[in-house]
């Protein structure tokens, strides 16, 4: 048997008075392909923003990759493993860039996107020390 990718239990979260996601409970054996379905609000973004570690988990327990998201040095770990480009319609892409850089170069968080993010994020700490611009981490950087 494959050991699991993700195990939710009890996954509750909301926005304001919205409640996007409740009592979520699934897991998934590594090595599954799956897709999420459902209509705009059902809840699909927030919880593939909890699994790539952007958004904070409000309620209940997720195992990513063989360890808690809330744990932050794993949750840290996941930024080179897991890819993830929020919606937007287009408006978080750089045009400039190659799909590949704009997936190497994406901020994690939502804080990493605030008006004033002239510095590092600390919340997630985006960029790695080692990315020097959106054109390209240096060759040693572990998200390029």
């Amino acid at each position: 048997m494959n050991e699991l990718a993700l195990q939710a239990t009890g996954i509750n979260h909301r926005y304001g008075s919205q409640q996007a996601l409740v009592d979520l409970a699934f897991s998934l054996p590594g090595g599954t392909r799956c897709g999420l379905i459902g209509p705009d609000g059902a809840g699909k973004s927030s919880l593939l923003g909890l699994i790539a570690g952007v958004k904070k988990l409000q309620q209940g327990q997720l195992q990513v990759l063989g360890g808690s998201i809330e744990q932050r040095r794993h949750r840290n770990s996941l930024y080179a493993r897991i890819a993830f480009m929020p919606q937007g319609l287009g408006g978080n892409l750089y045009p400039e860039l190659s799909i590949q850089e704009n997936i190497r170069f994406s901020p994690p968080c939502s804080a990493c996107r605030r008006p004033n993010a002239n510095s590092a994020c600390t919340t997630c700490c985006w960029p790695p020390t080692c990315c020097a611009s959106p054109k390209g981490p240096r060759a040693s950087c572990p998200v390029g």
